[in-house]
C-alpha cells in the first residue's frame, strides 16, 4: 500500500514569483502539520509526518509522508483519518464560517495564526490532500471568513454561560399550534421578552387539553400561562418549554343571560323606559 502523502504550496500575497519571509513560510508549514495531527485525535501520537520533498523557490512547496513512530503501527488509516478531518474542517471554516468541535483552545490559536498569515504576507495556500484529487485552495477572502469564525467562538467562550433548565412559568399569546419534532405543542410569543417560544406538552397535559385537531380554534391568539421546565440557551434566552400546565388568561365572553336583568325597567316597555329617562333629563335641565 502506497504511503499517505500531503503537499502544501504557499504563494506570496504580492505574486506567484514574489519572495516569502522565512517566518511566514516556516510558521505556516509548522502550524498546518500541527493542525493535521490535532485533527486525528488520540491515535495521532502514533504517527509522524516526515518531509520528503521541499521546493524553496517561490511559491514554496512542501510534501510530507506519514511514518510510524514505532514498529508495527499501521500509518495509513490514522493518516487518512487526519486528512479527512482537516480537509472537511477547513471547508466548514472557510465556506460556512463554522469552527469544528475538535478544535480546542490550542488548535484554534494555531488555526487563527495560519489563516491570519493568509491575510497578510501569504496570498494563497494550496493543499493536495490526495493524489489525483482537486486542490483545497485557501485565499485571503476565505481566510478572513475563518478568522472571523474563530473570533466569534473566542468571544462566546469569554461570555457568561447562562444556559440552564429550571421550573417556572411564562405568559404569552399563542401563535401556532401543532407538532414540534413529533410532539404536541404550541408556539407562543412570550410577553416579557417578545420571543417566539415552542412549548411541548407533557403527555398528561396533552390529554387534558383535548384532541389536537381542536387546538387551532381553541387556543390560537389566546393569552395563556404555561408552567413547566424551561430550557434557556447560553445567552439566557428561553429556548424551549416542556409544559406541565396551561391556564387560559383570556376572560370568557359574557353571555346575555349573565348580564340580563328582567326587572331593570320596572315593568315598562323599552320605549316607555327610554321616554321616562328623557323626561327626567329635561326636568333636570329646566
Amino acid at each position: 500500500m502506497a504511503p499517505e502523502k500531503i503537499t502544501v504550496t504557499i504563494t506570496s500575497s504580492i505574486g506567484e514569483d514574489a519572495p516569502l519571509t522565512v517566518s511566514d513560510a516556516m510558521s505556516q508549514i509548522l502550524d498546518f502539520f500541527e493542525l493535521l495531527s490535532a485533527a486525528g485525535g488520540d491515535q495521532a501520537s502514533l504517527i509522524d509526518w516526515q518531509l520528503v520533498d521541499v521546493a524553496m523557490q517561490s511559491p514554496l512547496r512542501a510534501t510530507a509522508e506519514a511514518i510510524p513512530k514505532m514498529p508495527g503501527v499501521a500509518t495509513e488509516p490514522i493518516a487518512r483519518r487526519e486528512k479527512v478531518a482537516l480537509e472537511s474542517s477547513f471547508e466548514r471554516m472557510v465556506v460556512r464560517g463554522e469552527v469544528p468541535e475538535w478544535m480546542n483552545d490550542a488548535a484554534r490559536s494555531r488555526a487563527k495564526a495560519l489563516f491570519g498569515r493568509n491575510m497578510n504576507g501569504i496570498g494563497r495556500m494550496d493543499i493536495q490532500f490526495y493524489e489525483d484529487a482537486p486542490l483545497t485552495r485557501i485565499d485571503q477572502r476565505q481566510a478572513r471568513i475563518a478568522v472571523e469564525a474563530i473570533e466569534n467562538v473566542e468571544k462566546a467562550s469569554t461570555e457568561a454561560d447562562l444556559s440552564r433548565v429550571e421550573m417556572g412559568s411564562l405568559e404569552g399569546d399563542v401563535l401556532l399550534t401543532g407538532p414540534y419534532r413529533g410532539q404536541p405543542a404550541i408556539q407562543l410569543r412570550e410577553r416579557l421578552s417578545g420571543l417566539d417560544v415552542w412549548c411541548v406538552f407533557a403527555p398528561e397535559l396533552a390529554k387534558q387539553v383535548g384532541p389536537q385537531h381542536s387546538w387551532e380554534e381553541t387556543w390560537r391568539n389566546r393569552r395563556v400561562l404555561i408552567t413547566g421546565r424551561i430550557t434557556y440557551s447560553r445567552d439566557g434566552r428561553i429556548r424551549l418549554v416542556y409544559a406541565l400546565g396551561l391556564k387560559d388568561l383570556d376572560p370568557s365572553p359574557l353571555e346575555y343571560r349573565d348580564i340580563a336583568d328582567p326587572h331593570f325597567t320596572g315593568g315598562l316597555a323599552a320605549s316607555e323606559y327610554l321616554e321616562s329617562l328623557w323626561e327626567e333629563e329635561e326636568e333636570d335641565v329646566g
